[in-house]
């Protein structure tokens, strides 16, 4: 029978119809395992989605081949492919990109001016590719229900948060009136990456790729994925906040956001500050003392900061 390991790796070769030459896991979440594998001498990842969760698996896979193919268009990306893929099955095998998680080096070496210029010039980057994603993925479908669903189960785990859960009442409520709003500003709706944070990026040099597209979300807008990177480096405070606050003007520089709507603003801001409170407080105690540090600054911040007519929220 061999062990559950080598079980495992019988069953993803026959899913794949692809033969690999060694298979070890990396980790396993909520949805899917993810595993390190070469396969005819190549390094690649291969994901093994739950059963309540292989749907995503073509989502991923439907947004990698677009992010594959606006690789041509934008200097500096890191490409990846797909190499072999069973939605049935939820399984999926991608060429691994090799450098260093953004993550990573911000943490390491987040005081170091040359990192600090690399890291800035990579968000240019991807900004360039937000922009093409906008352009190339636009369309006049209204935002994804989910957006609603999400928003408003993190609003109902903060108003129910023990001690801190005061703070936070009437968010439900204003989840749906946000998604509302939403709806009505009537923008053109285009695909994001769903989550881009620095654990998502990876750095070669001058170059960077983007890696899980696991929530891509193809009716959203890039204000999608600028919010979130925006409340990401705001509770970065092991950086300065002048560093913090040109990470996410980097990522700004390369698009064209002065035509969207405050609504629209307003929600995607709403979104990532409450989806970030909601991992926080619902992690370990230094995540939890991370988010009670930052939290009269966030329910401070009640306007987007970058919506027309407002000024930026300072990331002190």
């Amino acid at each position: 029978m061999g062990s559950p390991l080598e079980q495992r790796w019988a069953k993803l070769e026959g899913r794949l119809d692809l033969q690999l030459d060694s298979l070890s896991l990396l980790r396993e979440n909520r949805t899917c395992w993810i595993y390190a594998a070469r396969a005819a001498g190549e390094a690649v990842v291969v994901k093994q989605y739950k059963p309540q969760a292989r749907a995503l698996c073509a989502r991923e896979a439907r947004a990698h081949r677009v992010y594959t193919q606006l690789c041509d268009a934008v200097p500096g990306l890191l490409p990846s492919e797909i190499r072999g893929i069973n939605e049935e099955t939820g399984s999926l095998c991608l060429t691994f990109i090799e450098g260093e998680l953004m993550s990573e080096v911000l943490r390491k070496r987040g005081d170091d001016t040359g990192e600090q210029r690399r890291c800035r010039a990579a968000l240019e980057r991807v900004g360039e590719l937000l922009a093409h994603l906008r352009a190339r993925t636009s369309s006049d479908r209204p935002p994804a229900p989910f957006l609603e669903e999400y928003l408003v189960h993190t609003s109902r785990s903060l108003e129910r948060t023990p001690v801190l859960g005061a703070l936070f009442a009437g968010y439900e409520a204003s989840a749906r009136s946000l998604y509302e709003e939403l709806g009505a500003a009537g923008e053109p709706t285009s695909l994001s990456h769903g989550d881009l944070v620095f654990a998502n990026l990876i750095l070669d040099g001058a170059q960077v790729g983007l890696i899980d597209f696991a929530n891509a979300n193809p009716e959203s807008h890039p204000l999608d994925d600028v919010y979130n990177l925006e409340v990401t480096c705001a509770n970065l405070l092991h950086l300065s906040a002048r560093f913090r606050a040109d990470l996410a003007q980097a990522l700004r520089s390369r698009l064209d956001l002065s035509g969207s709507d405050a609504r629209t603003h307003r929600f995607y801001w709403e979104y990532h500050k409450r989806r970030w409170l909601h991992l926080q407080l619902g992690s370990g105690w230094i995540h939890r003392a991370r988010a009670v540090t930052v939290l009269p600054r966030l329910l401070r911040s009640s306007a987007a900061p970058w919506a027309p007519g407002v000024h930026a929220v300072a990331m002190a």
